[in-house]
């Protein structure tokens, strides 16, 4: 171990080195408290000092002052050699910092002994700072973000995980209130209502328990939220209770469940979908062609009739009895014939119109789930939004009407199939915030769809409602994942977060909304004509 001698006596360093070098240290020798300093304070200083209590310029005590001030990474020991024996003396030259005194003439035994005990302070001083290296390379290094709050939520320790999570510079996230990190007021008033528990009871073991788990969603520096689970354990930290927060950013996770999901139910769809098109197309099919022969043939036989009459009004008179002849007109009467002939035309007319909106119906469905051999590919974003508009008219019909202002659109390189359900989740979002606003009433709302091309590689759509808006402390988090402000059975909180992942993840486009309390929402969505790395689409016919 390296063991630094300053004394302006030459002779006393003399004396002193020789001893050392004995004993099996390395010396270096500093004529001075400036010198002393220069070691002292360089990179990799020696840990063991031996000071002359009066030097010119910088003495003894002073050293031990500075050195302690500034040298916070590393400790040296350091004893003071004096020739002042008294007791307040003494007491100055350790409050400067020293760590032990020896006096003038130094005794060598003494000295040794003073040495060594030192020398198993550095010792056990440097095994810390392993330790503490190790435990904060640990900390530094884990996956998850870690706090340690007090009683009211102030944040005492952050790694830098958490620092990363909530976007804030480490100092500037020590002091603040985890508590103002939480975006819902329910999970402050969950959270306040835990730690005052944990807080309460004795902390008699480090290990965290299920019940000390909770989901909940942070607020970031740039107004993006996450939703993490945090595990709190009770402990002792700098001698005050506190509580070890580790949070687990789970948002990826839910991303990926939504996705899931969607992929599920999009699947489901399209089997319905071809099993509807495989089940109903037949019977459709032959229906329809019963129905117009039968309307044929009823004109064929409105034709007969029609000349029967024709006939009849020829022959000569006696040839039929007027017996007969009353009974044609009963029949004739009973059977309205004149009103037949205006009318079942009609009916056919009605069936043949529901058979083809049944099969409108089916075909909408096929394109609304469609599953192409390839997931992007041109498609006519119009036509989406008509097929979707029809799947969709049992959500709508009895509340609002539908607006169209779908202007001409080039292809879009696309999914059209997850797109529509882009669509579908705001069209019935629309239609149930005007069920919402207009309940009790008669009143009808209006669901206004908008299509336009913004510039050569942009296209917009927007939906836009007439319902009550969305409420400013939910407009932060409309996005997120399994988040809503329906009842229970109507919302599962996953459309809007499934429409954001299909836009900006995987068409590399942007949703957006604009919001007014009491007069509606408008959502709108902006897509490439073509994904990043294809050429320009063609105009859509």
């Amino acid at each position: 171990m390296r063991v630094l001698i300053a004394d302006d006596s030459k002779t006393e360093r003399l004396i002193l080195s020789t001893r050392l070098r004995k004993w099996g240290y390395d010396v270096v020798l500093a004529p001075n408290g400036e010198e002393a300093l220069k070691y002292m304070l360089a990179p990799d200083p020696p840990r063991l000092a031996i000071l002359d209590w009066v030097m010119p310029g910088i003495t003894g005590p002073e050293v031990a002052r500075i050195v302690r001030e500034k040298r916070q990474d590393q400790y040296i020991y350091m004893i003071l050699v004096t020739a002042l024996g008294t007791k307040d003396d003494i007491i100055k030259g350790l409050q400067a910092g020293a760590d032990d005194y020896i006096t003038k003439p130094v005794h060598s035994d003494e000295l040794q002994v003073r040495l060594r005990s030192g020398s198993r302070l550095v010792q056990a001083w440097n095994e810390l700072e392993r330790s503490e290296k190790r435990t904060h390379a640990i900390i530094d290094s884990a996956g998850d973000a870690i706090l340690i709050i007090n009683h009211a939520g102030i944040i005492q320790y952050a790694n830098p995980k958490a620092t990363r999570l909530s976007g804030l510079e480490h100092d500037t996230l020590l002091g603040m209130s985890f508590f103002d990190s939480l975006t819902a007021d329910t999970d402050k008033e969950l959270l306040f209502e835990h730690v005052n528990d944990m807080m309460t009871a004795q902390p008699t073991n480090t290990t965290a328990t299920p019940e000390d788990q909770l989901e909940v969603t942070l607020t970031r520096k740039d107004g993006e939220t996450v939703t993490v689970l945090l595990s709190m354990t009770p402990l002792i930290f700098d001698g005050e209770p506190t509580i070890s927060v580790f949070m687990a950013d789970i948002s990826e996770h839910r991303r990926l469940e939504v996705d899931l999901r969607h992929a599920q139910k999009m699947e489901a769809v399209g089997q319905l979908a071809a099993g509807i098109a495989h089940e109903i197309n037949t019977p459709i099919q032959f229906i329809s062609d019963s129905v117009t022969y039968l309307k044929e043939s009823h004109g064929d036989a409105q034709t007969l009739l029609q000349q029967y009459k024709a006939v009849i009004a020829t022959l000569p008179q006696g040839t039929l009895s007027p017996a007969a002849l009353q009974n044609l007109e009963d029949a004739e009467e009973d059977a309205d014939l004149d009103f037949q002939k205006e009318q079942v035309p009609r009916a056919f007319g009605r069936i043949l119109d529901g058979l083809d909106r049944v099969a409108e119906i089916v075909r909408a469905m096929k394109d609304f789930a469609r599953k192409d051999a390839s997931p992007m590919g041109a498609a006519d974003i119009n036509q989406a939004i008509e097929s979707t508009l029809t799947v969709a008219m049992n959500e709508y019909r009895y509340s609002a009407d539908i607006e169209l202002d779908l202007n001409t659109l080039p292809t879009v390189h696309c999914n059209i199939g997850e797109l529509n359900q882009v669509f579908l989740n705001l069209i019935v979002n629309a239609a149930h915030a005007i069920d919402d606003f207009n309940e009790g009433t008669d009143d009808r709302g209006t669901i206004r769809i908008a299509s336009e091309q913004l510039n050569d590689s942009t296209v917009q759509i927007s939906v836009k409602d007439t319902g009550g808006g969305i409420p400013q402390s939910a407009q932060k988090r409309v996005f997120e994942p399994f988040f809503t402000t329906k009842e229970v059975g109507r919302g599962s909180g996953q459309g809007l977060a499934i429409s954001h992942a299909i836009v900006v993840e995987k068409h590399s486009g942007e949703i957006s909304f604009e919001t007014t309390q009491g007069e509606g929402t408008t959502f709108f969505i902006k897509l490439p004509i073509a994904q990043p790395g294809l050429g320009q689409s063609t105009p859509a016919p």
